[in-house]
């Protein structure tokens, strides 16, 4: 009964040690002027396509496997006109992400409406979903929708989601 009185105050002190660690993943999409705009409502950046957060530097350095992910939550989503320098989301009225596994319902991510014409960088707005399932499948991918017309000149946007991964401590 005493080993357990020790053991106690360690397992709350490491409890309350916020174990959490972010992923950060990147992708971009070039998105050509004056064409069809079909490309870019599915499927834009293509490094989202098929993601296994669990083979990320993070997921290594912390030394944490799929089945110990207790809770993972999307924390940041961003989107960065990259090229040209002096470009803007003028083409971009709004943008979904959708993110998707087997076994797990298509479910929105992250959203912005109404996007600034002048506007270089975009914080999205971002839904409040557990994605536990969709990181311990074997891939989930992220998928994009928009309401938007052709640039003026051909566009690279950088897009940056930042996942917030809370593991199971035992």
């Amino acid at each position: 009964m005493r080993h357990l009185f020790r053991i106690a105050p360690i397992a709350l002190v490491l409890a309350g040690c916020g174990a959490t660690f972010d992923v950060e993943v990147e992708s971009t999409a070039t998105i050509r002027s004056g064409g069809l705009f079909q490309n870019f409502l599915s499927n834009t950046f293509g490094d989202f396509t098929s993601l296994d957060l669990s083979q990320s530097q993070s997921f290594q350095n912390a030394g944490v496997e799929k089945d110990q992910i207790d809770s993972v939550r999307l924390s940041e989503a961003v989107l960065v006109i990259d090229t040209p320098a002096d470009g803007t989301f003028e083409f971009l009225d709004a943008i979904s992400f959708f993110v998707e596994a087997e076994g797990a319902p298509k479910k929105r991510l992250a959203f912005k409406q109404n996007i600034p014409n002048d506007a270089k960088t975009v914080s999205l707005d971002i839904d409040d979903l557990e994605l536990a399932p969709y990181v311990t499948a074997p891939s989930m991918k992220v998928t994009t929708e928009a309401t938007a017309h052709a640039p003026q000149r051909d566009t690279t946007i950088k897009a940056t989601l930042v996942f917030a991964v809370d593991p199971r401590l035992f």
